[in-house]
């Protein structure tokens, strides 16, 4: 998936999110702040949000063994860009944890990124022995 020019985007926020329950929400809460005034719909706010409680959730139940002390879930917004170069906002939820493959039958997980896929104009996930990142983008911004 391609991913945007970093060069040409504009961070609204940064945050340091703790590995805890509490997180996804924080996470919400934080985006209700600033997502407003950026020129997204409200669906579009509304799809968003969800995809990144997700993306959140994911990173704060799949990522760290419970004795790791340095896990944190890094949550970025920035308005740019999208592949087709057309400003939209941009989320990155990134961990320094371990990457855990969706089953085969997941019963009733596993339907995680697909539920952010639907919410979002594109996502990309890169994971490695670094970590993961998740990157989810919105749809293009309207005039505000």
């Amino acid at each position: 998936m391609p991913s945007s020019d970093s060069s040409s985007a504009r961070e609204v926020m940064h945050q340091v999110l703790a590995v805890d329950t509490g997180s996804p929400a924080a996470a919400r809460r934080a985006l209700w702040r600033r997502l407003p005034g950026l020129g997204l719909a409200a669906q579009a706010t509304d799809d968003l949000v969800l995809a990144v409680n997700e993306a959140v959730s994911n990173a704060v139940c799949h990522a760290y063994p419970a004795e790791r002390e340095d896990a944190a879930v890094q949550l970025t917004v920035e308005v740019g860009p999208n592949p087709d170069g057309v400003d939209c906002v941009i989320v990155t939820v990134a961990d320094i944890g371990r990457w855990r493959p969706v089953p085969e039958r997941p019963r009733y997980r596993g339907h995680g990124m697909p539920l952010m896929q639907a919410c979002t104009d594109w996502m990309d996930i890169e994971s490695g022995a670094r970590g993961t990142t998740v990157t989810l983008a919105s749809p293009p911004l309207v005039a505000v």
